[in-house]
């Protein structure tokens, strides 16, 4: 039997405030509303993730299939990189898969 350990670290931003919103300000919002920058979804075996980077001053959606990591939105907002996250998560759930949002700084489990 082939054991998968798979060890996720997220990254924790801290967001000085500004008159202005920026991505950073945006994500802050999306995080206070309960959205998760990190989403864990399975179907038996299988794993697939989703995640919103706002590290830089543009967000990216990033989605995980197959161990292979794909840039699926870039905006100027992070909340339309939520948006996309929010949908790909929506489209899992329909099919089949479980879905769920990952709050620790740091995530590690055992897929057998």
């Amino acid at each position: 039997m082939k054991v998968i350990t798979l060890v996720l670290s997220l990254m924790m931003i801290s967001v000085v405030g500004h008159a202005e919103e920026s991505p950073g300000a945006s994500a802050e919002a999306a995080a206070a509303s309960g959205k998760s920058k990190y989403v864990i979804c399975r179907n038996d075996k299988v794993v697939r993730t989703i995640r919103v980077d706002t590290s830089s001053p543009k967000c990216k959606a990033i989605y995980s299939k197959d161990g292979k990591e794909d840039i699926v939105a870039k905006s100027g907002t992070a909340e339309k990189c939520f948006e996309v996250a929010d949908q790909i998560r929506t489209n899992l759930e329909k099919s089949v898969w479980k879905c769920k949002d990952v709050q620790e700084d740091r995530v590690s489990f055992t897929l057998e």
